[in-house]
């Protein structure tokens, strides 16, 4: 386990320059059933997302960048965010996951257009 892990599972936030690079984010209820599921990590790898360059935190602090949002809550939606249920609530049903799916599919696609330019 990471010392972050610790500090996470404690509800301690950690200081850092904000002048540095942004954290990639994924926000959730429960950071601790999120961090290192398997199907976080395979949708991280579909994403070329660096898996151990990821956080899982249920709070976001500034200079963070969210690159998944799977709270519970009701929030808007930003471009170039995954937004998608729960952990549990996509294990339960492929409706979720199919959501998911086209998410990722949307934000390749549009990644691949602007590399293309």
């Amino acid at each position: 386990m990471k010392q972050q892990d610790y500090l996470d599972a404690m509800g301690i936030s950690r200081w850092r320059r904000l002048s540095g690079e942004p954290r990639s984010l994924l926000l959730c209820d429960n950071p601790r059933v999120v961090d290192g599921h398997p199907l976080v990590a395979a949708v991280l790898r579909v994403m070329d997302l660096d898996i151990d360059k990821c956080h899982v935190a249920d709070r976001l602090q500034a200079g963070d960048e969210v690159i998944w949002d799977m709270r519970l809550m009701n929030r808007p939606h930003k471009p170039g965010i995954l937004y998608s249920s729960p952990l549990n609530k996509l294990l339960e049903g492929s409706e979720s996951k199919r959501a998911l799916w086209q998410q990722i599919c949307k934000l390749q696609a549009q990644v691949q257009e602007a590399q293309s330019k």
